[in-house]
């Protein structure tokens, strides 16, 4: 095996076991303020897949914060002509916000598997991802969302996320590479 492998595989190891890999989306992230709210008044928010959202806490925006949970585990596979599958299971704690408080109303447990397709020419990066898995469940909180609607936002996010993904991997970018060949 090689070295920088299992180095970087500690890492990652390292990184999930102290919360290090996270995403927090709120009304302030690009592209998804509108979705994260609880009134949907002519547009699509997270509300019309849980209703109960709307009920209990009208008018408030939503943040999600997920965190892993441990390590990815990625897996190189000469399938589909060569890919990469991630594995990452996470938790995602939402809160929801009157604009002075907020409070934490749901934590969802998340299992994830990516297929990629990568490609590096000149620095550059770019190809396309899969998500082939994209499961939630419930853990706790005050809200109680069913696992129907778990489902459908499980399916709306991994489309959210897979086109994020591909749009970013579309055009390319630059994958910064040190100068010479140092090994660890």
């Amino acid at each position: 095996m090689d070295r920088n492998a299992n180095v970087n595989g500690r890492y990652l190891w390292s990184y999930a076991r102290q919360r290090l890999i996270r995403l927090h989306l709120s009304p302030s992230t690009e592209g998804v303020a509108q979705f994260l709210r609880t009134s949907c008044e002519g547009s699509f928010c997270l509300a019309d897949l849980v209703p109960q959202l709307a009920e209990t806490y009208p008018n408030h925006t939503l943040e999600l914060s997920l965190a892993a949970t441990r390590a990815p585990a990625v897996l190189f596979s000469e399938k589909k002509g060569g890919v990469i599958s991630v594995n990452l299971g996470g938790v995602i704690v939402v809160f929801v916000s009157d604009g002075v408080r907020r409070k934490q109303a749901a934590v969802l447990d998340m299992d994830v598997v990516a297929d990629a397709k990568l490609n590096l020419q000149n620095q550059n990066i770019s190809g396309s991802v899969e998500l082939t898995k994209f499961d939630l469940t419930s853990r706790s909180g005050s809200l109680k969302i069913s696992q129907d609607e778990l489902s459908d936002i499980a399916l709306l996010v991994s489309q959210m996320v897979e086109n994020m993904l591909n749009e970013m991997l579309s055009n390319g970018f630059p994958l910064p590479l040190p100068h010479g060949r140092n090994r660890i």
